[in-house]
């Protein structure tokens, strides 16, 4: 966890006292995450990040990303979606210095700072066990006799098992875990 330390001299006269103190930084998270699976079947093809939904590969209205082969995934449509592929951290805090750990703290601001230091790509057609993604979501809300809303959120889409059947049809199922919030 990180601190911010403040340091206070007063002085009056030949007099000196010093006070010192530390206040610890309480970052953002996302509060949990949620399992789910992309698949190359068509009838489950696409996913909405937002409401944990799969849809058909007909739905172009719902989906925010989509099935991407041989093992990824790409934004769907016009959605305002971007992700970076989180690299080597072995020099960041020791709290997040891998992608588990990284995944695990599910620090907001850390992920902003990465995502906004990285190249940013709109999908990936190779994803392995283990790699995580920062993404940038904007989605507009609709509030009935409210103006609508652009509101931002990141997030992070760790890849689990990736599975590939033969029973007739190739399929490929990519089993995720991801969480999102709103930066405030």
């Amino acid at each position: 966890m990180d601190s911010l330390y403040y340091k206070f001299i007063a002085t009056s006269g030949s007099l000196t006292d010093t006070l010192e103190t530390s206040m610890p930084i309480v970052s953002q998270t996302f509060e949990s995450s949620t399992a789910a699976v992309l698949s190359s079947d068509l009838t489950k093809n696409k996913f909405n990040l937002d409401t944990a939904t799969s849809y058909t590969d007909s739905d172009n209205e719902s989906a925010e990303i989509k099935f991407s082969g041989p093992t990824g995934f790409e934004k769907e449509g016009t959605t305002d979606i971007d992700f970076f592929k989180v690299g080597d951290l072995s020099g960041e805090s020791e709290y997040y210095d891998t992608a588990d750990k990284l995944f695990a703290e599910k620090d907001l601001l850390i992920a902003q700072r990465l995502y906004d230091a990285g190249t940013k790509e709109t999908g990936f057609t190779d994803t392995e066990s283990g790699d995580l993604f920062i993404y940038k979501i904007t989605r507009t809300m609709t509030e009935e006799g409210e103006d609508d809303v652009d509101v931002t959120e990141y997030g992070m889409i760790k890849i689990g098992d990736i599975v590939t059947t033969n029973g007739g049809a190739t399929l490929t199922d990519v089993s995720i875990e991801f969480g999102e919030a709103e930066i405030k």
